[in-house]
C-alpha cells in the first residue's frame, strides 16, 4: 500500500503545481485570443483544482497523510514550477507537456491501484484520465491554430455570347469579380 500511496502523492503534488501554472496562465494570458484562453485556463485550473481535493480524500481513505505544503509538493510533483509569463502558444505547449506526465502519473497509480485490488480508486483514476485525455486533445488542437491569410486577386468575367440572347454590355471596372485564395501558415 505504500507504494500506491507515494504514487497518489506524486499525482496530488504535480496537479498541484499544474493547477498553480493554469490558474497564473490564466490572470496573465494577453494578446488578441485573450478571452479565448482567459475561459480555457479557467476551466482547465477549476478542474485540477477539484482533483487536487479529490486525490488527497483518496490518500485519506488509504489511511495515510496527505502531504499539502509548497516545499512537499515541489519535491514530489514531476511537474515543473512555472517563474515566467510566456507567449499565448508557450502556455498551451507547456500545459500540453504537463498533461501528458500527469497522465503517465496517473497510469503509474492505476496499474499500482490495481495491484492493491482497489476497486474504487481505479474508477476514480480511469474518470481523471478521461478528463486528462480531453485536455490533452484540447491543448494539441489549440497549438495547431493557424490564421488563414487572404489574398484578394481581381479575375476579370468573360462574357458570354450566346446566339439567343442579345450581347452584354462590356466588362468594366464595376463587374470585375474577385476572388479569395485562402492559405494557411504552417
Amino acid at each position: 500500500m505504500v507504494e500506491l500511496t507515494n504514487k497518489l502523492n506524486k499525482l496530488l503534488a504535480s496537479s498541484f503545481t499544474m493547477y498553480l501554472k493554469a490558474q497564473m496562465f490564466h490572470w496573465n494570458v494577453t494578446g488578441q485570443d485573450f478571452f479565448q484562453y482567459h475561459d480555457f485556463f479557467g476551466k482547465l485550473y477549476g478542474d485540477l483544482y477539484a482533483s487536487v481535493d479529490q486525490t488527497a480524500e483518496q490518500i485519506r481513505a488509504l489511511g495515510s497523510m496527505a502531504p499539502g505544503s509548497l516545499a512537499q509538493f515541489k519535491e514530489m510533483s514531476i511537474v515543473i514550477d512555472q517563474l515566467t509569463v510566456p507567449s499565448i502558444q508557450e502556455m498551451i505547449s507547456i500545459l500540453s507537456v504537463d498533461n501528458n506526465l500527469i497522465l503517465g502519473v496517473l497510469q503509474e497509480v492505476h496499474e499500482a491501484a490495481s495491484d492493491a485490488r482497489q476497486h474504487g480508486l481505479l474508477n476514480y483514476i480511469e474518470g481523471r484520465m478521461d478528463i486528462h485525455k480531453k485536455h490533452g486533445w484540447m491543448l494539441t488542437a489549440s497549438k495547431q491554430i493557424s490564421r488563414p491569410e487572404i489574398t484578394v486577386t481581381p479575375a476579370v468575367a468573360e462574357a458570354e455570347v450566346n446566339k439567343d440572347q442579345p450581347a452584354q454590355e462590356p466588362i468594366t471596372e464595376e463587374t470585375k469579380v474577385y476572388t479569395l485564395k485562402f492559405e494557411t501558415n504552417k
